[in-house]
């Protein structure tokens, strides 16, 4: 994940802290490193915990989930293949 802006999202070692200028390198770099399921799994519930507000992610469905996943997977899988990986 790169993220253009200091957040509790940079502390987490999945995610770049980014600027126009070293936008380009760092997401071919990101979109060639191995997945890490467990980073993942870490990093939702991270998400999950600051970001949502009590109770709010129970307003999604387990189907709003996966289009959702499904969407930034293929955002993945469109960057990996730009950049060769």
């Amino acid at each position: 994940m790169l993220c253009f802006a200091d957040s509790f999202y940079t502390g987490h070692p999945s995610v770049t802290r980014v600027g126009r200028e070293d936008f380009a390198p760092q997401l071919a770099a990101a979109a060639a490193r191995p997945d890490d399921l467990a980073a993942g799994r870490a990093l939702l519930a991270a998400v999950l915990r600051h970001y949502q507000s009590p109770g709010d992610v129970w307003a999604y469905e387990g189907t709003d989930l996966d289009v959702t996943a499904g969407v930034l997977m293929r955002q993945v899988r469109a960057a990996r293949g730009a950049f060769g990986a």
